[in-house]
């Protein structure tokens, strides 16, 4: 297993955007969920750090949540777990970048291109 790796200053203020906004599901007040953990990379390129979305305890954790089955998601049925956690990341990623500061490009395209 991978040594955790701590966010740099730039992610960390994405991470401050991320949960002044509240859960992605339901606006409650929210942790951030890390879509491949902190250490995750694709294409050669960090995105772990960067591929990180807000969630309550209930869509995070919960029985029906991300880790969960899946349930408390009703607005995302038959969607997998990639699928809702890429959305996320770019509804949130666009109002970033347009009201705060830039995601690094090869970021965003790393994180379109995941598959697994």
């Amino acid at each position: 297993m991978k040594r955790a790796v701590a966010p740099n200053a730039k992610q960390k203020r994405f991470h401050n955007f991320l949960a002044e906004h509240g859960c992605f599901e339901c606006g409650a007040p929210a942790a951030l969920h890390h879509a491949i953990g902190s250490t995750g990379r694709h294409n050669k390129v960090h995105i772990g750090q960067w591929w990180v979305i807000p969630l309550c305890y209930d869509h995070h954790q919960g029985q029906g949540g991300i880790h969960g089955d899946l349930g408390a998601f009703t607005k995302w049925r038959r969607c997998t777990r990639k699928k809702i956690e890429k959305a996320a990341f770019s509804f949130y990623a666009e109002k970033y970048v347009t009201t705060m500061e830039d995601i690094p490009g090869e970021v965003i395209r790393a994180i379109a291109d995941y598959r697994r």
